[in-house]
């Protein structure tokens, strides 16, 4: 199995045009991963930014009572049966 990477524009109908030393896979079954990178801001320090403003949110996030969790499991006698 190779990998190969590079940059393209779908055009109106639909069509990806793949680089001219591609011209080897032609008739290969191959499987296609695409990332919009216009979805992707050019700037390297703009996507960092964007990405540590993301992880930020998720440390903000208010913490699950893991102490309280536990001590109603160990006053509840209740199990639920894991296999039939």
């Amino acid at each position: 199995m190779n990998t190969y990477q590079f940059e393209s524009v779908i055009e109106d109908k639909g069509i990806i045009v793949l680089p001219e030393q591609m011209k080897p896979l032609h008739k290969h079954r191959v499987r296609l991963i695409l990332i919009d990178l216009d979805m992707f801001p050019p700037d390297p320090v703009q996507q960092l930014t964007q990405i540590t403003r993301k992880y930020l949110a998720i440390t903000d996030e208010a913490e699950l009572p893991i102490q309280d969790i536990y001590t109603q499991r160990g006053q509840s006698h209740e199990r639920a049966f894991v296999f039939d």
